[in-house]
């Protein structure tokens, strides 16, 4: 069963740009994790390699976007449906607050992404031992 929700989620992490505005702090880089479930049931996603600092979590940001069916002409994004405005502009994209586990050996789902659901995880760089996107 677990196996089996791994393979209908895809996962890829880059680093955001400097001048991002999603980055949690000014001073740090930060990873954006792109996670796609593509699947026809709901996943837990558990997201590993953060580093042990002597807190149980750290804070990053959630963009989660979901719709009733592939077919929707609504997009939701952490549950608020999105509007263009009246010259066709993208509405501010508000992320939504969140707390990832440490430890990699913690079964506890970072994160729960619903069926044919995508969500970019903004995590600052300094939460991983090593990582190529700090400043």
């Amino acid at each position: 069963q677990q196996q089996q929700q791994q393979q209908q989620v895809s996962v890829w992490a880059h680093c955001a740009r400097d001048n991002a505005d999603i980055l949690p702090n000014e001073e740090d880089g930060a990873v954006v994790f792109l996670l796609l479930n593509y699947g026809n049931s709901s996943a837990e996603v558990i997201l590993e390699g953060l580093k042990e600092d002597g807190t149980a979590s750290v804070k990053a940001d959630l963009y989660m976007l979901t719709a009733q069916s592939l077919s929707s002409r609504v997009v939701r994004l952490n549950g608020k449906e999105l509007v263009l405005g009246t010259d066709d502009t993208i509405p501010h994209l508000e992320p939504m607050a969140i707390e990832i586990k440490r430890g990699g050996g913690s079964q506890d789902p970072a994160l729960t992404m619903p069926q044919h659901s995508i969500a970019f995880v903004v995590v600052p760089a300094s939460a991983f031992d090593s990582s190529e996107c700090s400043k």
